[in-house]
């Protein structure tokens, strides 16, 4: 696996549980012959839950780091993410920390100021503004 892992690399396929935990997770999530996209998602999550708790943590999944971020972006909370990772379902904080940072590192050492997937075109100038004045994150409402 790249370090730090890129979100193409973190949302690809390349990541498999082994084929006989997938074999059988589907036959007990699914009694139809063909599969349905809500089945393949329900044994990768399942798959990725099991192959990170039995590995005690040693193999950190997509999910596991996704789930965490996602979290963590979302609510801000160190406490949930780390109640997340008592239950197996995602790393723990300060894991996310590390990753976070490597891949601003990442960023900062990059030869280009434009992010990757951003097409150059030599005529066309885009300008896109942000701000967040309104938000105050230390109220519950965020308002």
């Amino acid at each position: 696996m790249p370090w730090p892992p890129s979100a193409d690399y973190l949302l690809s396929d390349q990541i498999l549980v082994p084929a006989m935990l997938t074999k059988f997770l589907r036959s007990l999530l699914s009694k139809r012959a063909s599969v349905s996209i809500g089945t393949i998602r329900c044994d990768r999550s399942i798959g990725h839950d099991i192959c990170y708790n039995v590995t005690c943590g040693q193999w950190k999944l997509p999910k596991q780091r996704l789930l965490g971020m996602t979290v963590g972006h979302i609510t801000g909370s160190a406490q949930l993410i780390n109640i997340l990772n008592h239950f197996g379902h995602c790393v723990s904080h300060s894991t996310l920390l590390e990753l976070e940072t490597a891949m601003c590192d990442a960023v900062v050492q990059s030869p280009t100021n434009i992010p990757a997937g951003v097409v150059k075109d030599e005529n066309i100038v885009t300008q896109f503004c942000w701000d967040k004045f309104d938000m105050n994150e230390e109220t519950p409402s965020g308002a």
